[in-house]
């Protein structure tokens, strides 16, 4: 298929690839230092044999050879048994011990034995010396230990060309001299010119292993993020299955427990009361009103649950307008006098009759508060006690619906969680507290909702004081008009 280029994308190296390929690296560098000190070794063999030969090997030729053999031998062994830790240290002896090595020979070549050759084949050594400078040392350092030999070398050329007073243009080993200098001087340029390239291809590198760990953590990080969200996204599946399984189970609930218990409520009523049958008389009587009662009570308790699920489940609504407080208030206790009569508890109010207390509120939900205080008030309050309901103004134009009583109290120790669900003073099974302890919750539930604020203050023993405080009536509602339509 002519035209068409297929590109392969090339997986990311792992850690221990990247590992692997440094290791690999630096073992390169290091056999090339031993290799390059072999070489060095063979070379000095061979100036040893050729000396030999020649019959110019001296006692002090013989000891500057066997000491270079031995350095060598020993710089090789430290590189690779440190594997590379010490190339440094490796670095600076060579420059001491081969430059000293060198320039000595150099110099006995040319002031002593006036031998040109001999110091131009130690001469050339100088080059690799350099070039090794340049492979494992930083740029800068081995420019200045290059030019201190390239210093060194023409101190010396220039000592021996002035002492035999040769003339450089015309003497041929002067002429090859000088252009081994320049030739040393020219690798330096070249050596230096490569190393940047050098450096910069380490820096790149380094920046490459940079981003390709960084590419990495993001692709790390990119997959944990996948994976929270596909269960983010499970769990939100599985919330919502547990929601509408609650909603269906609620409805039923709704429908299977309250259609029998209202019938078992009024068939009991019609019992009691004798109609449609024989008059009831002593205990048949009795067990009717037990009925009716107990049908009663556990009408109650199925309704705060399925009101508290309501709420807990954020499907609660309320419809604000501007009632009066002092109206819902006073109609709501008409009926929980029945409640509190049947205790010999007295119901109180406090207030003054001529404030109307207006408020922007939802009804159903002041009448389900006060119901639920109430109803927990006159619950753990003795016999003979008394329940107060107060109506006063706050600070900043707020209206306080307060509930107070003389009953049992609650301890210190759970006043922080009084309201939260299915938590009750006192011991649960006994008839005078019974209940779902879910009144106090719907009420902090609904206070929220309306945008009051609940309080709870009690002592143990002493009873208990709560206050609902409602936020104000915005200043457009309160004109004359509004109220004469609202509670005229």
């Amino acid at each position: 298929m002519s035209g068409i280029r297929l590109i392969r994308q090339q997986t990311p190296p792992s850690a221990s690839e990247k590992s692997t390929w440094r290791l690999n690296r630096n073992r390169k560098v290091i056999f090339a230092v031993g290799a390059v000190c072999l070489v060095a070794c063979i070379g000095a063999g061979f100036e040893f044999a050729h000396l030999i030969e020649t019959g110019n090997l001296t006692f002090l030729f013989r000891m500057a050879i066997f000491a270079l053999f031995a350095f060598l031998s020993l710089a090789a062994f430290v590189a690779i048994a440190s594997r590379g830790r010490l190339m440094t240290m490796v670095s600076w002896a060579i420059f001491v011990g081969c430059g000293a090595h060198l320039f000595s020979i150099i110099a006995i070549a040319l002031f002593v034995l006036d031998d040109v050759g001999l110091a131009v084949r130690h001469a050339l050594w100088l080059t690799p010396v350099q070039i090794f400078f340049y492979a494992t040392l930083r740029r800068s350092t081995a420019t200045i230990l290059s030019l201190v030999l390239v210093f060194l070398s023409a101190t010396m050329l220039g000592a021996y060309f002035t002492y035999n007073r040769i003339d450089v243009l015309a003497d041929e080993s002067a002429a090859l001299m000088v252009h081994l200098f320049l030739i040393q001087l020219g690798c330096i340029i070249l050596l230096g010119g490569i190393s940047v390239f050098r450096e910069a291809a380490i820096e790149e590198g380094a920046r490459a292993e940079v981003l390709a760990d960084t590419a990495d953590a993001l692709k790390s990080a990119a997959d944990k993020a996948e994976a929270d969200r596909r269960t983010a996204i499970d769990a939100l599946a599985r919330a919502e299955a547990a929601t509408r399984s609650r909603e269906a189970f609620l409805a039923t609930m709704s429908h299977e427990l309250r259609t029998p218990l209202n019938a078992i409520i009024g068939f009991s009523q019609l019992l009691e009361m004798g109609i449609g049958a024989q008059p009831l008389e002593g205990k048949q009587k009795e067990y009717a009103a037990d009925i009716n009662h107990s049908g009663e009570h556990m009408l109650t308790l199925v309704n705060q649950l399925l009101e508290f699920s309501r709420l807990d489940s954020g499907e609660g609504s309320v419809e604000f307008q501007t009632y009066s407080l002092s109206a819902i208030v006073d109609s709501t206790l008409r009926m929980m006098h029945v409640l509190s009569d049947k205790k010999s508890i007295g119901l109180e109010q406090e207030w003054d009759p001529e404030d109307i207390f207006a408020v922007e509120t939802d009804e159903q939900a002041i009448r389900q508060i006060l119901v639920n205080l109430v109803s927990n008030a006159v619950k753990f309050t003795g016999e003979g006690g008394r329940v107060t309901v107060s109506l006063m103004h706050g600070p900043g134009g707020t209206v306080c619906l307060e509930v107070a009583d003389t009953g049992i109290g609650i301890p210190e120790d759970m006043l922080e969680t009084i309201c939260d669900p299915f938590v009750q003073v006192g011991d649960p099974s006994l008839a005078q507290v019974s209940g779902t302890g879910l009144g106090l919750s719907i009420v902090a539930k609904l206070t929220a909702l309306i945008g009051g604020e609940l309080e709870i203050k009690s002592s143990e023993g002493e009873g208990t004081r709560v206050r609902v405080t409602l936020p104000p009536v915005p200043p457009q509602l309160e004109t004359s008009s509004e109220n004469e339509r609202m509670f005229g």
